[in-house]
């Protein structure tokens, strides 16, 4: 029997909640370090990553290939389980952030849902299409 990973999902709005994370990740919580160390990849795949490959916006077709011109929003899905040392991040572009949490929330956890499928059956990249 395989155990169950609880996954926790939140938006990051850098106007309040990335000084609350740097806060965290300055303590040494684990939550902080693991979404610091993301941004530094994610930042790093927009610089590397080809057109196609490129990160996408959480609800629209905006890629972002800019590291200097990160998003404001960020929808987030990490676990509080030590073994599992990742966090998910996916931008949301200025347009798409002006969308309520509600919107933004709901929209980022099916996208989730689809994907964690995936992997628990066994995919090592979902076939569910995960974008748009």
């Amino acid at each position: 029997m395989t155990e169950q990973v609880i996954w926790e999902c939140f938006l990051m709005r850098r106007d309040g909640d990335l000084e609350w994370l740097w806060q965290r990740a300055q303590a040494r919580d684990p939550l902080g370090r693991k979404f610091f160390d993301g941004i530094g990849e994610w930042l790093e795949k927009c610089r590397k990553a080809p057109a196609d490959k490129a990160p996408q916006c959480l609800t629209c077709e905006q890629t972002f290939r800019d590291p200097a011109q990160p998003p404001l929003t960020f929808f987030v899905t990490h676990s509080e389980d030590p073994r599992i040392n990742v966090v998910l991040l996916t931008g949301v572009c200025w347009r798409c952030a002006e969308k309520s949490d509600t919107e933004l929330l709901k929209r980022g956890t099916e996208l989730t849902a689809k994907f964690l499928k995936g992997r628990a059956d066994g995919e090592r990249h979902p076939s569910t299409e995960t974008t748009h």
